[in-house]
């Protein structure tokens, strides 16, 4: 009978333990600095430093108004159209009481692909991820930087 209580104390420790999956939903609306750093006929590789805003697109969204830095390194085969791009970097996302998580994306051709890495604060045990698109892109205006907005959906966790 001992083992059997325990047993139960157990499942219901795991159970509260693993939080229920929440929604991401959000944009990123972002400003960069692009640096190439080698550019021929066929490649060029740059890295790129941003600063943005999360704008939630429900009403309880748990991201809405962090603010967010990201860094990325991009390769670009320029003969091969979409398929021939690549990417990988790192955002973190920060609240107004320095709460922040980290987050890892990559991309390839048309696949682009994010999960969580690390929180702190309130976001400590955080884990999840899921896909973004970039559907607004602004022309450059001053040379060397970007702007653009990003979709990010997907799913989150927080384990205690």
């Amino acid at each position: 009978m001992k083992a059997f209580a325990i047993s139960l104390t157990c499942i219901a420790a795991l159970t509260t333990a693993q939080a229920q999956a929440a929604d991401v939903n959000h944009y990123i609306c972002r400003s960069a600095d692009r640096v190439v750093v080698s550019d021929s006929d066929a490649l060029q590789i740059s890295y790129f430093v941003d600063t943005g805003i999360l704008v939630g697109q429900v009403d309880n969204e748990a991201f809405h108004a962090m603010n967010a830095r990201c860094v990325g390194l991009l390769e670009i085969w320029k003969e091969k159209e979409a398929a021939g791009r690549g990417g990988v970097g790192y955002c973190s996302y920060a609240d107004r009481e320095d709460n922040a998580t980290v987050l890892e994306w990559k991309f390839k051709g048309t696949t682009r692909t994010w999960s969580f890495i690390h929180g702190t604060g309130k976001w400590k045990g955080i884990n999840g991820g899921g896909k973004y698109t970039v559907p607004v892109r602004s022309k450059t205006q001053v040379p060397g930087t970007f702007q653009s907005c990003v979709h990010v959906t997907g799913t989150y966790s927080l384990s205690k």
